[in-house]
């Protein structure tokens, strides 16, 4: 009789052991589900792009710009970036013990996924390599024809802001110098993702005279440096802001910005959070790079990427 009444208290007293253990041993978020809150994240480089596409356009420049090393990005279908699942993302980064320089852990859908450099690649088909040494940067600088760009559309400025480079590129009307300003500004709003008050890369400008030597260097390693210093934002000091402006007038949400080429994060999401893929991409067949294969199909809501990413998916 004892043992009988005993059975079902062992069984409750097994389960809830086995309970309090996969949570002991889960991965841990380093903000708690229960403590998520609502964001914007602002990537300016898709606007811009879109721009730039339109001006090559007008002067017959798209061509030249698919047969250069950032084809890829003229090939790609446009893509809408989302930052409703670009934030969920952040919310769901793992505690781990060690920041890693080169990739990022997330805890989606009760699994482990993770975006690093070899991710990136494999989306972008961007150079990853050496590049010039130093001596040869100074070289090209040294030879760059005399600043003739500077000196031809910036009043011999050498500090020049992305929103400057901009504009000098939408009134110019010389197709060569169209097209090396305008490569300069893919890279300064696209891959590097930089605000319009920010000063761009520099000699760039003096880089680019030569677009042999320009397109030797590795915008890529550039590129995913400052997307990674994005994903590494302390998401605890945003979750501080957002509680200061509860007590406020102010709009309930946490605002911030994402550097590099972000939406490299949402290629990534469709194909490594197969559900995400279905419901929000379209797929184009297998391609290379990766980028090639997908397109945004709908917008991604808040409550239905917070609800898919807590289910196991």
């Amino acid at each position: 009789m004892m043992s009988m009444l005993c059975r079902p208290f062992l069984t409750l007293l097994t389960l809830t052991f086995f309970w309090f253990l996969f949570f002991q041993m889960a991965p841990r978020l380093i903000i708690p589900a229960p403590e998520h809150f609502t964001g914007r994240v602002t990537y300016r480089g898709t606007g811009i792009f879109a721009k730039i596409k339109a001006q090559f356009e007008e002067f017959n420049l798209n061509n030249t710009a698919k047969e250069s090393h950032f084809g890829n990005f003229w090939n790609a279908v446009p893509l809408t970036f989302s930052s409703v699942l670009f934030h969920q993302l952040m919310l769901h980064k793992m505690k781990v013990d060690a920041q890693e320089e080169l990739r990022m852990r997330f805890y989606v859908g009760r699994k482990e996924v993770r975006f690093g450099v070899l991710e990136f690649a494999l989306i972008t088909g961007l150079d990853f390599s050496s590049g010039p040494t130093e001596e040869e940067k100074a070289a090209q600088v040294a030879r760059s024809r005399s600043d003739r760009l500077i000196n031809k559309y910036f009043n011999r400025f050498d500090s020049v802001k992305t929103e400057a480079l901009q504009d000098r590129f939408t009134n110019c009307q010389n197709p060569e110098d169209l097209c090396k300003l305008g490569l300069c500004l893919f890279v300064e709003s696209v891959l590097l993702g930089r605000e319009a008050n920010a000063l761009i890369t520099p000699h760039i400008l003096r880089y680019v005279e030569d677009l042999e030597f320009f397109f030797r260097i590795p915008w890529g390693k550039h590129s995913f440096a400052r997307l990674m210093h994005s994903l590494q934002k302390d998401m605890l000091k945003q979750k501080a802001n957002y509680e200061k402006k509860l007590s406020s007038d102010v709009q309930h949400e946490c605002k911030y910005t994402a550097y590099g080429f972000a939406p490299a994060v949402q290629y990534w999401a469709y194909e490594a959070i197969l559900e995400v893929g279905k419901r929000y991409g379209t797929n184009l067949g297998i391609r290379f790079p990766r980028m090639l294969s997908w397109t945004s199909k709908s917008d991604i809501g808040k409550k239905d990427v917070r609800a898919l990413f807590s289910r196991r998916v």
